[in-house]
């Protein structure tokens, strides 16, 4: 029986879902989030051992707008009350969760890489996760891993096809 770690560039209430489930079928797995620079609260939370959100709508635009990979119709709030429900002490949640950042630079050139290499076209929040798994040490790479794609690159087709030279 193995333990997957599971990767995945989502917003708040797929990363809420995917814990609870996690924890039901799998209590040991791991979660890692993989989020835009420009909306990485999650990643902050979990430098800072507590939790960073965007609660000002205003706040929240700003961020969608300066990252494209921003995932459209995130909301802090929502996950923070899931997260909370699931993990009430930092710690514990530190203990099956984590988040790292990447920027927009990094998740475009992993969509052109990626295309080049594997002939996979990504999103941007997939190419995110891509990213941050490929930032691992080579030993954890040889894991089990799930990596979650949340979007089909042509609901990005303005960002993914000019990386790609090809239509999505």
């Amino acid at each position: 029986h193995w333990v997957p770690s599971v990767l995945g560039a989502i917003g708040g209430g797929l990363a809420a879902g995917s814990a609870l489930a996690m924890r039901a079928l799998a209590p040991r797995c791991q979660l890692f989030l993989a989020e835009p620079e420009g909306a990485a609260d999650g990643a902050r939370s979990f430098a800072r051992g507590v939790l960073d959100m965007i609660e000002d709508p205003v706040r929240r635009q700003h961020a969608a707008a300066q990252s494209r990979a921003y995932a459209r119709g995130w909301s802090s709030a929502i996950m923070a009350q899931r997260m909370l429900a699931l993990y009430p002490d930092a710690r514990a949640m530190a203990e099956h969760l984590s988040a790292m950042s990447v920027n927009d630079a990094q998740i475009r050139e992993r969509i052109r890489t990626d295309y080049a290499r594997y002939g996979v076209v990504w999103c941007p929040h997939t190419a995110t996760a891509a990213h941050v798994y490929r930032q691992l040490p080579a030993a954890r790479r040889q894991e089990r891993w799930v990596l979650v794609g949340t979007a089909h690159p042509a609901k990005f087709n303005d960002v993914v096809e000019p990386l790609i030279g090809a239509n999505v």
